[in-house]
């Protein structure tokens, strides 16, 4: 059989998987990944109390200490970075600014809390100043969101000011901040959750996994080399092997209306299926 073929009956079965995963979540999105050591509240016990409160609560910190904090850590940062000649160094800057003194729930499971007993937020170690909104109610049902509409895991402020999150958190920051030194950045989205950058340099794109820099051991930040930066930092048909992420169907977040990702990806992925299971 031809290879063509088959690289377009394995993408046809991809495409089909993908949908059902859409259609499937549509219909059952109220599945809820608890955190260990947090408290079992029921959601239907006290909104008030567990949902509106915290909502008002923060929104009302973020307009008097969240984002003036958060916006004087980016601009002291954005100083340090526009004074690097060379925008690979440039990224080096912004990703050991960005894993100092960051924490991530999938990683450090155990020490993440219910902030104040409330269930749409999380805590590191109970820290009011390093908190997470529990995506589930972030995207079923009460959006938490800066009074501008901005949903607090896209927001560079909020992100700055925690330092709390996991891919999405990671990209959108480091987007954000090679995007304000002049280095052209957008970030990657698959439907299997998980969410990266692309920067271009040299008029060439290449993906940056922060993420996948830690998740994957690639990274140490007590003693932040960087020898393994070519693992989380290369061109997309490497991204597989590096960094594991599954990636046969991808979307730009920054682009609308949303389209399909570079192919590479994709293409890389299929391929390695192909050499994998000795299809041909």
């Amino acid at each position: 059989m031809n290879i063509y073929v088959i690289v377009r009956k394995i993408w046809l079965i991809v495409l089909l998987i993908a949908l059902c995963i859409i259609v499937s979540s549509l219909f059952f999105p109220y599945v809820i990944i608890g955190y260990p050591n947090s408290p079992i509240i029921s959601v239907n016990s006290n909104y008030e109390k567990n949902i509106f409160q915290p909502n008002a609560f923060f929104k009302e910190k973020y307009v008097s200490e969240i984002y003036p904090k958060g916006e004087e850590i980016i601009l002291s940062e954005l100083q340090k970075v526009k004074q690097i000649d060379d925008n690979e160094l440039k990224l080096d800057e912004i990703f050991r600014w960005e894993m100092h003194d960051w924490y991530d729930p999938l990683w450090e499971p155990n020490n993440f809390y219910y902030f104040n007993q409330s269930i749409n937020y999380i805590s590191y170690n109970n820290e009011s100043n390093k908190i997470r909104t529990n995506n589930f109610f972030a995207f079923h049902h009460y959006r938490q969101q800066t009074p501008s509409g901005v949903y607090y895991g896209n927001d560079p402020y909020w992100i700055a000011y925690n330092k709390v999150g996991a891919c999405q958190e990671l990209s959108n920051l480091f987007a954000y901040m090679a995007a304000q030194s002049g280095i052209k950045s957008r970030t990657v989205q698959t439907i299997w959750d998980h969410q990266w950058v692309e920067v271009e340099i040299n008029g060439e794109w290449k993906y940056y996994d922060p993420w996948c820099a830690v998740e994957h051991g690639y990274y140490n930040s007590s003693d932040e080399n960087l020898t393994f930066k070519s693992k989380w930092y290369n061109y997309p048909e490497n991204f597989r092997d590096n960094c594991h992420g599954m990636a046969y169907v991808n979307f730009y977040n920054d682009v609308i209306p949303n389209p399909v990702a570079t192919q590479v990806y994709s293409y890389s992925y299929i391929w390695h299926d192909i050499k994998k299971f000795e299809i041909f």
